[in-house]
């Protein structure tokens, strides 16, 4: 089609049609949900040039996502269209940017902050857990609608918290929140930066500048209830474009019953041969839309099995189930040579998750309130090793990084890991597959624990691996590497129970 910018964009039929029923219903809301791979990225700069320049507010979840989207939709209105999360609630509170971690003064730091607020522990968690702990009520409080903390915005505990200590933690949790609220240079240090301004602009009543006419956003799966309820109070159509299924763990944030919405399900990135990897999880997922994913006829992706002891190719990205999964494979490839490293934004959270562990297994050589900016929040429920076997007994990425742990490897070791120095060469990248969405790699190989065999605690974290699987294959541009057909992992799980059930 030829844009009112007189521009030339092809597009597939579905697209087309969006964009014509767009074009005639400008004053209307839309959200798409579009599978991955279906150009929803090229579809925004479309929609885009429908739109007067400058009467469009562009917004990703974070800096690289934003440029990704930059580069795919071209120069629609200026090369730096758009703003992150962050930016936008900046913005909107006229805000300077928090400093990032590296540039605080030396002073601030986790064990600092705890002190100053006086947390002294809940139950048999010490200072630094508990305040983990505080940071995930705040990160859940942050990403909700909600003008006060509640009992709701506390994290899930394998061993529930008594009454009382859940009143404690809550306190502790509102001390925290008016703490940061006063002294915005710790946000980069708690790792919560985004959520915590955009959950400042939300409770200050801060709406979308009346200048722009439209606002557009982008995997949209990633969208904080707290951020639609700012843009929802403004008189700007709302246009959406995301992927349920890219949404792994946490609630997608639905939209309401007047919105037009529109379904495109044919990815002009995979092909034919992905249809029967990607159906089945579909089909299988317990709530999430059931319309079958189509590849093109024109596109196609090499899909290879590889056998037990591969190593993947040089420039593959390694897409694991966990941490724990993480760790194994940068250790094995390691030992056989290789650097597998973590991306630039993962690499200093895996490394102090990696000392947390090793920490915890050897109390009397190593302290967890000695790690820089204090322990992994993973590890926010555990206080002893015991604890973290108790709660990891089912996976096998565990199990064998603690065969490893008994073996002798300590903080030396891992800080003389080819991946953890950022070594180039023959290397391969490594992420978790929940935080790959919205990307693409050109070569990616799933690990055997991301499609593990054992079973699955209930239907809800078997829905979540669903989503997690669907991402990793759907970011292959070129090359898939597999260790099993996924329509036979569907059948092995669907041939055996749940340990545990869930109720209604």
């Amino acid at each position: 089609m030829i844009t009112p910018r007189h521009r030339e964009r092809w597009l597939s039929p579905a697209q087309d049609k969006l964009v014509r029923t767009f074009r005639a219903n400008l004053d209307e809301d839309l959200h798409v949900q579009g599978y991955a791979g279906i150009g929803k990225s090229h579809l925004l700069g479309t929609l885009m040039e429908c739109l007067r320049p400058g009467g469009a507010l562009l917004l990703a979840h974070t800096s690289g996502k934003l440029e990704a989207l930059r580069k795919r939709i071209g120069d629609v209105h200026g090369s730096k269209a758009g703003l992150t999360f962050i930016e936008f609630a900046q913005l909107l509170l006229n805000d300077p940017k928090p400093k990032p971690v590296n540039e605080l003064p030396k002073f601030l730091s986790k064990r600092a902050l705890s002190q100053e607020l006086n947390i002294i522990g809940v139950r048999d968690y010490d200072t630094q857990s508990t305040l983990n702990i505080c940071l995930k009520v705040l990160k859940n409080y942050c990403r909700s609608r909600d003008y006060t903390l509640s009992a709701k915005h506390l994290p899930y505990f394998n061993q529930p918290l008594s009454s009382m200590d859940a009143r404690v933690v809550l306190e502790y949790s509102s001390q925290l929140w008016g703490y940061l609220e006063s002294n915005p240079a710790w946000y980069g240090l708690v790792e919560l930066d985004a959520l915590l301004m955009i959950k400042r602009a939300s409770l200050s009543g801060c709406v979308v500048p009346a200048r722009y006419s439209h606002v557009l956003i982008d995997e949209s799966q990633d969208l904080p209830a707290s951020l639609m309820q700012i843009i929802e109070r403004g008189r700007q159509v709302l246009i959406t474009l995301g992927d349920e299924y890219q949404q792994a763990g946490g609630a997608f944030v639905s939209r309401g019953r007047g919105v037009r919405r529109s379904e495109i399900a044919y990815s002009v990135r995979s092909g034919r041969n992905v249809e029967s990897l990607v159906n089945p999880l579909i089909y299988r997922h317990s709530s999430k839309g059931k319309i079958p994913f189509e590849g093109a006829s024109n596109t196609d992706i090499a899909v290879k099995y590889y056998p037990q002891g591969f190593l993947p190719p040089e420039g593959c990205v390694v897409l694991a189930a966990s941490r724990w999964d993480m760790m194994k494979w940068i250790i094995q490839m390691d030992a056989a040579g290789r650097a597998l490293i973590p991306s630039t934004e993962a690499q200093k959270d895996l490394k102090r998750f990696m000392a947390t562990a090793i920490a915890l297994f050897k109390p009397d050589f190593y302290s967890v309130e000695q790690i820089p900016d204090g322990p992994h929040l993973d590890f926010s429920e555990f206080s002893s090793w015991q604890q973290v076997c108790d709660a990891n007994r089912y996976d096998e990425s565990f199990l064998w990084v603690e065969a490893e742990l008994e073996k002798g490897f300590n903080v030396a070791d891992m800080n003389q890991l080819k991946g953890m120095l950022g070594q180039s060469g023959n290397s391969c990248m490594v992420m978790m597959a929940e935080q790959a969405g919205g990307m693409e790699f050109d070569v990616v190989l799933l690990t055997p624990q991301l499609l593990t065999v054992n079973k699955f605690r209930d239907v809800n974290e078997f829905d979540q691996r669903i989503c997690a699987v669907y991402i990793a294959i759907s970011r292959a541009k070129f090359k898939l590497y597999v260790p099993y057909d996924v329509a036979e992992w569907i059948a092995h799980h669907d041939s055996q129970k749940f340990r545990e059930f869930s109720g209604y």
